[in-house]
């Protein structure tokens, strides 16, 4: 509990744009034929059950990586609520997952309902040790991918669902 209030504590100063603002200028669309798919392993929804990508066959996904001690996490959500809000009847799934460790599940439970998340919530089984954090080099966060209908990676560093040029790239990818 101490390491967690430190940890949101000084999350809050620290100046994560500074640091990772080169994470967030790729604007490109990958090339369909270099498309990889990404693992879907490790996935687990609020009630501990695995959770399969095959209702989402078909459909764009913005995948948002967070940690409830990330304050540039959690001041995008209102955007990240935006971006459902505009894109969900045009084929955009939005689903956020957070890094948090297994024993602060309940931090998280309690964080979505406070932040309003009223998307898709699951957490990473273990954390930046998983299939998928090692196969997408999660390293920090936020980050977000945008993955095809096909379940292949288009955008492995997408832009911040606050940036304008998300719309832009959502709009490209969509209105085909």
């Amino acid at each position: 509990e101490l390491l967690y209030d430190f940890w949101v504590k000084e999350s809050e100063t620290f100046d994560y744009d500074s640091v990772y603002a080169h994470v967030y200028t790729n604007n490109e669309i990958i090339p369909s034929a270099d498309r990889k798919m990404i693992p879907f392993s490790d996935l687990k929804d609020e009630n501990g059950e695995p959770v399969f990508l095959d209702e989402f066959k078909g459909k764009y996904l913005y995948l948002d990586f967070w940690a409830t001690w990330c304050s540039p996490c959690r001041a995008e959500m209102p955007h990240t609520k935006i971006i459902r809000d505009n894109y969900q009847d045009k084929g955009l799934e939005v689903i956020s997952i957070t890094i948090d460790e297994a024993t602060n599940l309940p931090k998280w439970s309690e964080m979505t309902e406070q932040l309003k998340m009223e998307w898709h919530n699951w957490y990473l089984e273990y954390g930046n040790t998983s299939s998928l954090a090692k196969a997408i080099n999660l390293k920090g966060i936020p980050r977000y991918l945008i993955i095809d209908p096909e379940g292949k990676i288009v955008n492995d560093n997408a832009p911040r669902p606050s940036d304008k040029n998300l719309v832009i790239l959502l709009d490209k990818l969509l209105s085909n």
